[in-house]
């Protein structure tokens, strides 16, 4: 893999990760779009580790505040931690058990594409039912039980991680402020989750060839997805969701119609 080819996927990886219109699927169409072999899951991953550390940089402050909150005994910082680990459960669940299945899923495009334009409607279903009023404080373990249900069916390649969880999070009525922090959080054990199941394939692109422009789409993820946070975040103060829908379904209806034609 190139330099350049690593940079791209980073800043595909890193704006798309946060904007509820699937990293998964346009790591499948990118590369095929330019006539590259599709990159190796520990890239994938990697690039994820990216996007987690625009996560954890963006959201510093709080992290910070959270951890010495819970470590001084606080009950709300400790009940946030609970919920990002029940939250957690699902993902990490179906992402072990499934393991094998989702990485042959990347070499179906035709799937992904279907996938990506579901998530459309999941974004447009969530748009509909309109946010709620309640914010982090007011969550409890089932609405973070139904949210990381949403996670989990983002392990799909195609189905956009924090479009699920925000429409979810939206179905549970919650702000799309609060729904979009939460989602964010709760990325963070998702992605350091599957940054160990393939600890052992990362570790052998570190010490080959690869390490170069490996390093380069991970620094690009991150800065990207950075960026890309800020943005969204904004947007969803005084913006809404159905824009993105439609994006999820012309980029699927595209990328099929491509398909058919090559």
């Amino acid at each position: 893999m190139a330099v350049w080819q690593a940079v791209v996927l980073g800043i595909v990886q890193g704006v798309t990760e946060v904007l509820p219109v699937s990293s998964s699927a346009h790591l499948v169409f990118v590369p095929k779009l330019l006539g590259l072999a599709h990159p190796p899951l520990a890239f994938d991953v990697l690039l994820h580790l990216g996007t987690l550390l625009a996560v954890a940089g963006y959201f510093a402050r709080d992290l910070v505040r959270l951890i010495r909150e819970a470590w001084q005994g606080r009950s709300e910082a400790r009940r946030l931690f609970l919920l990002l680990l029940i939250g957690s459960v699902p993902a990490g669940v179906f992402g072990v058990l499934a393991h094998d299945w989702i990485e042959r899923a990347f070499a179906a495009p035709a799937a992904t594409a279907w996938q990506l334009a579901f998530t459309g409607f999941l974004v447009i279903l969530a748009e509909r039912r309109g946010a709620g009023g309640k914010d982090l404080d007011a969550m409890g373990p089932a609405d973070a039980l139904f949210i990381g249900v949403g996670q989990a069916l983002a392990v799909v390649p195609g189905i956009s991680r924090s479009g699920a969880t925000i429409a979810f999070g939206l179905w549970r009525g919650l702000g799309r402020t609060a729904a979009a922090r939460f989602s964010f959080l709760l990325s963070i054990p998702a992605i350091l989750g599957a940054g160990l199941v393939e600890s052992r394939s990362l570790a052998g692109a570190a010490g080959g060839k690869l390490a170069f422009p490996y390093f380069f789409g991970f620094i690009a993820a991150a800065v990207a997805g950075t960026v890309s946070i800020a943005f969204f975040l904004r947007h969803l103060s005084r913006g809404r969701l159905r824009p993105f829908a439609v994006y999820c379904w012309a980029a699927a209806g595209a990328f099929l119609l491509y398909l058919a034609l090559s």
